[in-house]
């Protein structure tokens, strides 16, 4: 019995255990569906206090999060409803029927803004029927709300036009039949003798007969408009002109016709007698031929245009007449300002048109002048008279114009009003000091800043002679009289005055003789402005300027020289054995002296920028090995955080180009690195496209995209300001000086460019800018070949999960005539291979991504290797991040060759070239190739490195060890000359300051000792400045190029490979 009871126990608690279970998973299903819901979903009291809300609600109600809302609003009546009322009102429909729908109410947010809320809302008791809770659903009708009061307010709008206009408005459905009129047509068209408004119009006969029938059939068929004029008689048999427009519109119910008639009796007759008046006067006009007489009708339009108007004005009467109006003839902006004038004046809108004759209407004449506009656009100054002309019952019927053409006269008028204003106010208003003087040399008049300056009165002066303030220098050497020699010239000189205190001023002077009509001299005029304290703030600035220069060449060469034994060092000992917290922390020490110097390198480069000194020095270089290298000194800062580095260059952009590179290097830098700095995930891509090729230059666009944080439209514009970022946040989270993309925007305006940002935050950034280079004429550097016996014909598959990888992989395999395929995923390349190599038509070569999802390239080639009939496949692997233990494993799967991206095309010709060459087949008997094996299989060097800093000599004897090259050093300039007499080097790294002998005295002596030996070793120095003027003193003094301090193995590595002709046969990337 007990064990019964056991089981049953057991039974009972595991079913108890399964719905608990169960429960809380339907507990979890139902706050994921509310929490997730688009709609506020609550519970409250019925006392009108929150228990529950989900994050819509909260959004919708402006506050910041769910527990936010239901802390603040602790009274839902009075926080909530705007009207306190309307929760009332909800409390007791719900105690009526238990539920309310579509309750429609007003609510406050949080930051007292207004929203419209529909609110579904249900009243829960408990077990015992007592009121539990209110809970509901509420939506945003916002939007809703304020379209139907737009609808509302559109349609009174409508309404009220209807009702007031003075046009009637009549509409009929496509079939004739009557639906509305407005009161204006009711009156008009009651006029009308035998007319029924609310008849079907096809079948009235004043439609048929007076033409509108045909015309609403046209305007229909075609949806188009349609206007006729139309002449009736009215019940007391007198004639009515109307004027009827016609339009079709469609609705929802079907097509409708719209007509619009005006009552325009009153004006046909008008016209007609104002059509009499003007025949009579159109013969009298014509005979006037030196003044422009225009006549119109009372709505503007010209009905007399005589021969005077067509002689001045350029155009025909056939063009104007019963066609124009004035406004053809006057200037837009007088008629405008006219127009506005009269407005006020009078408290009423007055048209352009109506400003020509108001004045003449109200008062039967005005006369003023205007600007008239000739058919060839000249412009002339009429003086306009405007004449009211009336009926016999003294109605105006029109106007009458009468212009004179006073163009030459207002502009002899003016010149005579400038040329007494120059003389009356030149003297007075004049910033430099003026005074005039006569044959006598005495002073005639002068000006109030003559006065200002010398500290002389106009009493003391006029009168006197002006060597009253003349220093002696002046008064021997005075040339206005005797150096002009009546010539019409300026006599300009700097020269000194004596001031009334005898202050010695020193002044820029102008002097010109002054003659009457007839040529002879009568005297002379002077001008000059004090520059004294000019010259002295010029020369104030020079030196400060020299100083400051000085004091940075100093600092940069005091801080550079310690930095480059730290930064060096550093460098040599993480390339030991180390445990990895010593790693650790020499790669801390490595990253933040390489911030310092980044750090010196801006605020040196700014320097240069405000003192205008930031130059570009244009050398011979490779495009293709600049970009190269730079993209390789940051490839580690992406491969550490995960990101593919990628970089483009068409094969027609030529690589031998005449620039700066590296001023390109140093904008190519910085962008790629705030790429690499803002990017979490994705990659950061480097393209070049060419915008324009000439003989002798090109102009490139650079671009660097990535997928990083992206910036906001408000900030894109400041971020090339000096010391802006986009906020605050970005430098403490990301550092930076905020200098960076103010140099390079300086950098790309020096190389004749411009520099812009696409970007939206989230969606990463596109920086650009373009920049224009000279094209060498023989170009120095070695060519990859663009089809090669070896790779042409071969066949390559490309595996590799990364678009932009693809895309340029696939492009550089296919300018060496290589037949390249390409796949995103492992799976897919085995699938290819074993296609391919089941058909007869083999791969020779698979290019393969380390990083790929669900198989790595290593597992791939594993896979590969396990296939006998692939054996003659060459492998060569990719990777975005080199990790210790990939040399084994590329021997152990049959790899041939191990490439860091980003590649580039030399890397990669290399590559192929080596792993596809002559000689053991055999995979694994074959040495890995990786880019230090490349770069290993070039020429050793014997190299003098002259260097008195023993730690820096130290430092770059075991960098170019550590590439090959024999290394011998001296401690000064004259070690270095001793060395160069007595061994045979195939370059020299000089530094530039030593003592006993500096490298510029020793670079001096060697170029003149090599004059004898017809030879030339390439020399380049080490230098610890960095300022504007060391690159051309080095090259005046026969250096062949310079690298600053501190020096990393890469840098010194790049400026042996690039030393010149010399080692040309070191092997130079496109």
């Amino acid at each position: 019995m007990t064990e019964e009871v056991l089981q049953l126990h057991a039974e009972l608690e595991n079913l108890y255990h399964n719905q608990a279970k169960e429960l809380r998973s339907s507990e979890e299903r139902y706050r994921s569906l509310v929490e997730n819901s688009s709609e506020g979903i609550y519970r409250s009291s019925w006392t009108g206090k929150f228990i529950e809300a989900n994050s819509a609600m909260a959004n919708i109600l402006g506050y910041d999060s769910v527990s936010d809302l239901l802390e603040t609003v602790t009274d839902l009546a009075v926080q909530l409803y705007v009207n306190p009322e309307d929760r009332k009102r909800l409390l007791d429909l719900l105690q009526v029927h238990g539920r309310v729908n579509n309750f429609e109410v007003l609510c406050r947010k949080k930051d007292g803004t207004h929203v419209w809320i529909s609110l579904n809302s249900r009243l829960v008791r408990d077990a015992d029927g007592n009121i539990s809770h209110i809970e509901g659903i509420f939506q945003d009708i916002t939007a809703r709300k304020e379209a139907e009061r737009k609808l509302s307010d559109a349609l009174e709008f409508v309404q009220n036009i209807l009702a007031t206009s003075p046009a009637g408005i009549v509409t009929y459905s496509s079939e004739g039949d009557f639906i509305s009129a407005n009161g204006a047509a009711e009156n008009i068209l009651a006029k009308i003798k035998d007319f029924s408004l609310r008849a079907n119009f096809r079948e009235s006969h004043f439609w048929k007969e007076s033409g509108l029938l045909s015309e609403a059939h046209r305007v229909i068929a075609e949806k188009s408009l349609g206007r006729t004029e139309i002449r009736v008689t009215d019940a007391e048999g007198d004639d009515l002109w109307l004027d009827c427009r016609l339009a079709s519109f469609q609705t929802g119910s079907g097509c409708h016709l719209l007509l619009t008639v005006l009552d325009i009796t009153d004006q046909k007759r008008t016209e007609r007698a104002l059509a009499e008046a003007l025949s009579q006067l159109e013969g009298l006009l014509q005979a006037a031929t030196q003044v422009s007489i225009i006549a119109t009708d009372t709505n503007g339009i010209i009905r007399v245009f005589n021969s005077g108007s067509e002689r001045m004005l350029g155009y025909s009467a056939e063009e104007i007449v019963n066609k124009e109006t004035p406004a053809r003839f006057h200037l837009a902006s007088e008629m405008r300002e006219h127009a506005a004038y009269l407005s006020q004046k009078f408290g009423k809108r007055i048209t352009d048109l109506q400003s020509l004759s108001y004045m003449a209407k109200k008062g039967g004449y005005e006369e003023r002048e205007w600007t008239y506009v000739t058919k060839e656009g000249r412009h002339l100054t009429v003086n306009l008279a405007v004449t009211a002309v009336k009926n016999q019952a003294g109605d105006v019927a029109g106007f009458l114009g009468v212009a004179q053409d006073i163009t030459e006269r207002k502009r002899a008028e003016e010149e005579l009003r400038k040329a007494n204003r120059f003389q009356e106010r030149l003297l007075e208003t004049a910033l430099t000091a003026i005074f005039l003087v006569n044959c006598d040399r005495v002073i005639t008049d002068v000006n109030e800043e003559f006065c200002r300056i010398t500290g002389y009165s106009r009493e003391e002066l006029v009168g006197s002679p002006c060597m009253i303030f003349a220093d002696q220098p002046c008064k021997e050497k005075c040339g206005l009289f005797n150096g002009l020699s009546g010539e019409d010239h300026v006599w300009r000189k700097q020269c000194t005055i004596m001031s009334k205190q005898g202050v010695k001023l020193t002044v820029l002077k102008n002097a010109a003789l002054m003659k009457d009509d007839q040529g002879e001299i009568i005297g002379g005029i002077e001008s000059f402005v004090d520059v004294t304290e000019l010259i002295e703030a010029r020369i104030a600035a020079e030196n400060a300027s020299k100083a400051k220069s000085e004091f940075l060449a100093n600092m940069s060469h005091e801080i550079r020289t310690p930095m480059n034994g730290i930064m060096g060092m550093t460098e040599l000992a993480l390339n030991t054995e180390l445990t990895e917290e010593q790693y650790e922390y020499l790669s801390a020490v490595k990253t933040s002296a390489e911030s310092l110097l980044n750090l010196i390198n801006d605020i040196l480069d700014f320097s240069k920028i405000e003192a205008g000194k930031l130059e570009i020095v244009p050398i011979n270089f490779a495009l293709r090995y600049c970009i190269d290298t730079t993209l390789k000194s940051l490839a580690v800062t992406a491969q550490n955080k995960g990101l593919e580095l990628a970089c483009h260059i068409p094969t027609d952009i030529p690589d031998g180009l005449v620039g700066d590179p590296g001023r390109l290097r140093q904008v190519l830098i910085n962008l790629v690195g705030n790429a690499i700095k803002f990017t979490s995930i994705g990659e950061v891509v480097v393209r070049v496209a060419m915008v324009e090729q000439k003989e002798d230059d090109i102009l490139l666009e650079f671009s660097v995209s990535d997928t990083g944080i992206g910036i906001p439209p408000e900030k894109q514009k400041r971020i090339f300001e000096a010391f802006e970022q986009v906020d605050g946040s970005t430098t403490r989270f990301y550092g930076g000086t905020g200098l960076g993309l103010a140099i390079a925007s300086r950098l790309v305006e020096l190389m004749g460019g411009a520099i812009w940002v696409e970007s939206a935050p989230g969606k990463g950034s596109t920086f650009r800018f373009t920049a224009r280079f000279g094209i060498q004429r023989e170009t120095e550097t070695l060519t990859i070949p663009s089809v090669t016996p070896e790779l042409t014909g071969l066949r390559a598959i490309v595996v590799d999960d990364n678009a932009t990888n693809r895309t340029i992989l696939v492009e550089m395999l296919a300018s060496w005539g290589i037949k390249t395929s390409e796949t995103d995923s492992a799976q897919a390349a085995i699938d290819a291979i074993k296609k391919a190599q089941q058909e007869g038509n083999p791969y020779s070569l698979a290019l393969i991504d380390y990083m790929m999802p669900q198989m790595d390239g290593f597992q791939l080639a594993h896979v590969i290797r396990e296939d006998p009939s692939l054996a003659d496949l060459t492998i060569i692997m990719l990777t975005s991040v080199g990790e210790r233990g990939h040399a084994k494993k590329c021997k152990d799967s049959g790899i041939a060759a191990y490439l860091v991206k980003p590649v580039s095309r030399q890397e990669l010709f290399d590559a192929l070239t080596l792993s596809l060459g002559k000689g053991d087949t055999a995979q694994s008997r074959r040495p890995l190739l990786t880019r230090h094996s490349i770069r290993e299989s070039r020429k050793r060097l014997t190299i003098l490195l002259a260097e008195d800093n023993p730690v820096n000599r130290k430092l770059a004897v075991k960098m170019l060890e550590n590439m090959g090259h024999t290394v011998k050093t001296a401690f000064n300039g004259r070690e270095a000359v001793e060395a160069f007499e007595s061994h045979h080097f195939d370059l020299i790294l000089m530094d530039i300051q030593m003592p006993d002998m500096d490298g510029l005295q020793a670079t001096h002596i060697i170029r003149e000792k090599e004059k004898t030996l017809g030879t030339k070793v390439p020399i380049i120095a080490m230098t610890a400045h960095a300022l504007a003027g060391d690159r051309e003193r080095f090259l005046a003094a026969g250096m062949d190029g310079y690298i600053s301090k501190p020096i990393t193995a890469k840098e010194l590595y790049e400026a042996v490979e690039k030393s010149g002709k010399d080692l040309g046969k070191l092997m130079q990337p496109l």
